[in-house]
């Protein structure tokens, strides 16, 4: 079982005493969000919404760790993971989102990826299936990279405290064409809103496109069966 105590002091600013409970990781959340006490969906206990809430995670009956779109029909799916290693992935997810170093880029090919990956270590939790159709973590110092697999189109995010510790990803020479991640600023545009943060009319790149999107959505009154909490 990985301790969480080394990650969390990289990542965050205050860390909770854990007192034995993993779970504590939950308050420490800046993207996704732990859901509200006692939610549930069948006999899966309902622990964490994803920002815009398009993904799910809760634990099972059997106590299980599970995962699944926020569709309708959509199945719960086991990660395989223990209460320290899912805590911890949910800590790395949220870290490589919000930390404020940042490198990302889409369209890498698998040589790029391997490249990339054997100049870093896994976090010790498992793959999960979104973003994309699927995503894994490592790590290099306080820095944390996300690589999503997207039907084949490569994705990543590194992130860090600071600029300093990603010195070494820069030494790699990739082309990184996106200064911030897509679900990161979506998720960031959906936060200013709901702060009363105004945003340029006519705003451009891909993550605007996206947010385009939900905005659209939205005015069409396309909803998900569980709105994020909070």
């Amino acid at each position: 079982m990985p301790d969480l105590a080394p990650f969390l002091e990289m990542w965050f600013d205050d860390v909770p005493d854990l007192r034995g409970d993993p779970a504590a990781v939950g308050g420490l959340l800046r993207f996704n969000r732990p859901a509200s006490a006692g939610t549930s969906d069948g006999d899966v206990e309902l622990l964490v919404v994803e920002d815009q809430g398009v993904w799910l995670w809760g634990r099972d009956q059997r106590g299980r760790h599970v995962e699944r779109a926020n569709e309708p029909g959509a199945q719960w799916r086991p990660t395989g993971e223990s209460a320290e290693e899912f805590w911890l992935h949910h800590a790395a997810f949220d870290a490589v989102l919000e930390m404020p170093a940042r490198r990302s880029a889409r369209g890498f090919d698998a040589a790029t990826v391997r490249r990339l990956v054997d100049a870093v270590a896994p976090l010790p939790c498992r793959p999960w299936a979104w973003p994309g159709t699927g995503h894994s973590l490592f790590h290099r110092g306080p820095a944390v990279v996300m690589v999503c697999d997207d039907d084949g189109d490569h994705w990543v995010v590194a992130a860090a405290p600071d600029e300093a510790d990603l010195a070494w990803l820069d030494g790699l020479d990739l082309s990184c064409d996106e200064s911030d991640s897509l679900w990161f600023v979506v998720g960031r545009v959906a936060r200013e809103e709901r702060a009363g943060v105004s945003r340029p009319a006519n705003p451009t790149g891909r993550a605007a496109a996206l947010a385009g999107r939900v905005a659209r959505e939205e005015r069409a009154g396309v909803s998900r069966p569980l709105a994020p909490v909070g």
